[in-house]
């Protein structure tokens, strides 16, 4: 149709479009005449990405360029390079002023689970059956868990790894009953 579709300012601002329009948002703008209602490979805006290979990354840096390390990055990383391939959204920032490659620090997998400083979370569902886990970095110390266990949902406070061994503090949903040195209160309020 004639209309202008990509514009470079005398600043280095460019804008692609498919309006037809040159006007600079940002240094980089881009744009669709119109708003995309799915989420179809045809309808994004921008796509980052390679072959898909099983770790291999694509990603996108933040903050100073000067040295050979990105400070923040959030990166896409193949974890199968079969079929149409999937993986693993990461998110890592690094907490020195130093030229030093940044840290994993939040990562959606493939199976939906974020951890939040761990790189393979276990647990941790948003949302669904399952659980949330506060606990130090050693599996061995003291932890809060939310936990769904099927028919059961309740909020422990742990000495150990998982919901099954013996805590000092629950809140059962069954009668909603609070247990202090039980795992099975019998009473609104069981002190064992």
């Amino acid at each position: 149709n004639g209309a202008q579709s990509m514009a470079l300012s005398n600043g280095g601002d460019l804008t692609v479009s498919g309006t037809g329009t040159s006007t600079f948002v940002g240094t980089v703008n881009v744009k669709k005449a119109s708003d995309s209602t799915n989420l179809a490979k045809s309808d994004m805006l921008l796509h980052i990405g390679g072959l898909g290979a099983s770790g291999k990354y694509n990603s996108i840096g933040f903050g100073y360029n000067g040295g050979a390390q990105i400070p923040a990055i959030i990166a896409f990383k193949g974890t199968s390079g079969a079929g149409a391939t999937r993986g693993e959204l990461g998110f890592y920032t690094r907490s020195v002023t130093t030229d030093t490659a940044p840290t994993q620090r939040m990562v959606i997998d493939t199976s939906g689970k974020v951890g939040i400083g761990e790189t393979s979370p276990n647990i941790g569902e948003v949302s669904g059956l399952g659980f949330a886990r506060f606990q130090p970095a050693s599996t061995s110390e003291d932890s809060l868990w939310i936990h769904n266990g099927g028919n059961t949902i309740g909020l422990q406070a742990s000495s150990a790894e998982n919901t099954s061994t013996s805590e000092p503090l629950s809140l059962n949903a069954y009668g909603g009953n609070v247990g202090i040195g039980t795992t099975s209160p019998g009473a609104p309020l069981h002190v064992y």
